[in-house]
């Protein structure tokens, strides 16, 4: 079994000043329970890669339910 966490900031700027207009944290933890018989080599890829699907899921989640991301696409 491996076990890890990801975490990312995520500041959405102003592409004309470069003025922060706003800030949004998004964490994920996940554990690869398959293939327990598997080499740690093994799993470090397959665990990361469930990470970065996990946190785009979130980041994905978090942005559409984002009221300052929504005024700022103009929704």
């Amino acid at each position: 079994m491996a076990s890890g966490a990801a975490s990312v900031r995520w500041d959405v700027r102003s592409s004309e000043t470069g003025e922060k207009l706003c800030s949004h944290t998004v964490s994920c933890e996940t554990t690869y329970l398959r293939g327990i018989f598997e080499s740690p080599e093994h799993q470090l890829p397959l665990l990361a890669s469930e990470l970065m699907t996990n946190l785009a899921t979130v980041t994905i989640q978090r942005f559409n339910a984002s009221k300052d991301v929504q005024r700022l696409s103009g929704h």
